[in-house]
């Protein structure tokens, strides 16, 4: 998995460093937290790859936990 503290600065950067996470055939996780300013580079990357990026918020990230921490105790 690979977890992005920021927006990558150009869409291959994206590239390179999500790329990382799907190796020999294994699926991957690629998380980018990002600040409402940087969603321009997010449309960037989308349109450099055709391929739409899955949006979430930290509510989301939050209520995730939640179900998480309920299920493992």
């Amino acid at each position: 998995h690979v977890i992005n503290y920021d927006a990558p600065s150009t869409p291959e950067d994206y590239v390179h460093r999500v790329g990382r996470t799907a190796r020999a055939g294994r699926d991957g996780v690629a998380l980018t937290l990002i600040t409402p300013i940087e969603i321009l580079k997010i449309r960037d990357i989308e349109k450099h790859t055709r391929r739409p990026i899955e949006r979430h918020t930290l509510e989301d990230l939050q209520q995730l936990a939640g179900v998480v921490s309920a299920v493992v105790g």
